[in-house]
């Protein structure tokens, strides 16, 4: 298995270049890199925290955005460790991992990894490995708060859908919780709360 450390920045192709590569290449290339560009913002703009940016704030966006190709079986990110990026599907197949091995889920383009450590600050709770070849936009922490710094409008949208999605998914739970109480006897809910609970403290 490969791993990716996420405090690096080695081996990632940086938007940061986007203007140069313009400027050096000819009329036909410049065509294909905004075609490129635009390609991607139609892709991003699918994503929840993304929502409600203008054109010109996602092409801000991406660059501050690295691309790269994963290979199959590689460690994106790693239990335990420092939430210092959030991660873009773009293509692939990603599974998040519990540190014995077991999976909990799979993502699927075009979706978001690891947004939540990056704004919390807290450590990764589970580690992200690619089922199968991925290519991937990584945001690094640091470069989004100084874009935040820059362009607080920014920050404030993206912010306010983070928040609108956690509050989202706490409505969902506690209404799974007010069903299971409907559906279960009070011993069977008593499970299934614990069971839940020993499954959070191993997630986190």
């Amino acid at each position: 298995m490969k791993y990716i450390i996420e405090g690096s920045r080695t081996g990632f192709d940086r938007r940061d270049d986007y203007d140069d590569r313009i400027k050096k290449r000819g009329e036909k290339d410049r065509r294909s890199l905004l075609q490129e560009e635009g390609k991607y913002i139609s892709l991003i703009q699918k994503i929840p925290i993304f929502k409600g940016l203008t054109l010109n704030q996602f092409k801000q966006i991406l660059r501050i955005c690295s691309q790269k190709s994963f290979p199959e079986d590689t460690v994106v990110i790693q239990a335990g460790s420092e939430s210092k990026r959030m991660f873009i599907l773009i293509k692939g197949i990603l599974k998040v991992v519990f540190a014995d091995g077991k999976e909990l889920s799979r993502i699927l383009p075009v979706k978001i990894v690891g947004e939540m450590g990056l704004f919390t600050s807290e450590k990764r709770s589970a580690s992200v490995v690619t089922a199968a070849e991925s290519i991937m936009f990584a945001i690094h922490k640091k470069e989004m708060m100084n874009l935040f710094m820059k362009e607080s409008n920014i920050g404030i949208q993206i912010l306010t859908n983070v928040i609108s999605d956690m509050s989202n998914k706490l409505k969902k739970s506690n209404a799974t919780i007010e069903e299971l109480k409907k559906l279960c006897s009070p011993d069977e809910y008593t499970k299934i709360i614990s069971k839940t609970q020993e499954e959070a403290e191993e997630e986190a």
